[in-house]
């Protein structure tokens, strides 16, 4: 989706991995909180960027945020 190529189930799964992140962080994997930014630059943090997981996501959550959101990256 990221380079407007063709894409299968891994986007949806990228898609659910966000979304439970934002659930427990409550902000979006990567983008700060009421930050502004361009979508040129999002598309460059989930290429390039590690999310960062505080100390609300337990171990599981964490592994499974990590392995969704790797999917659609790799």
């Amino acid at each position: 989706m990221i380079d407007n190529e063709k894409y299968s189930f891994s986007a949806d799964w990228f898609s659910l991995g966000c979304l439970v992140y934002e659930m427990i962080e409550g902000q979006a994997a990567f983008r700060a909180r009421k930050e502004k930014v361009k979508r040129e630059e999002v598309e460059r943090r989930v290429k390039n960027d590690n999310e960062k997981y505080s100390s609300k996501f337990s171990e599981e959550a964490k592994s499974f945020c990590q392995s969704v959101i790797n999917l659609l990256i790799k």
